[in-house]
């Protein structure tokens, strides 16, 4: 049989590792800069070969902009977009793309990240359709058209 001292002893233990462990992500959380994705905008739709504008900010736990912070942008199906807190790209395939943002230090230490969904597409919703490269053809915007696959 289990001693009630032992007993007693073993909750305190627990509960103030409880305690040490809770303070201690709570400092970790505090000190991490915020990587920020301003555009293009979650789930946004694009015309491909259109550019593409990706910008985004990394603010420390303050909101102060971490200015000398080096920003990675890739997207899971095309690879590394480019670097920089503003760059433009007219190269994404046709696709659902999850576009990350990285942020790191000066020494490489990585800062955060955060990551948009997007849709490159030949058309976007409202109907504008990219045939370049579609056999040569001219189509008027509304007009009927016919694309024999022979």
């Amino acid at each position: 049989m289990c001693n009630k001292r032992v007993w007693g002893f073993s909750i305190r233990l627990i509960a103030a590792l409880v305690v040490v462990f809770a303070a201690h992500v709570g400092q970790v959380g505090a000190d991490t800069p915020i990587v920020r994705i301003d555009s293009p905008s979650h789930d946004s739709t694009h015309v491909i070969g259109t550019a593409i504008n990706f910008s985004g900010v990394v603010r420390d736990a303050k909101g102060a902009a971490v200015n000398d912070a080096v920003m990675v942008w890739n997207s899971q199906m095309d690879g590394e977009i480019g670097t920089g807190r503003a760059i433009t790209s007219s190269a994404l395939s046709v696709g659902n793309h999850r576009i990350t943002c990285m942020a790191s230090d000066a020494s490489g230490k990585t800062l955060g990240s955060t990551t948009i969904r997007i849709k490159v597409d030949y058309a976007k919703a409202d109907g504008d359709v990219d045939l370049t490269g579609v056999g040569g053809a001219e189509v008027e915007k509304g007009a009927e058209y016919f694309i024999s696959p022979f």
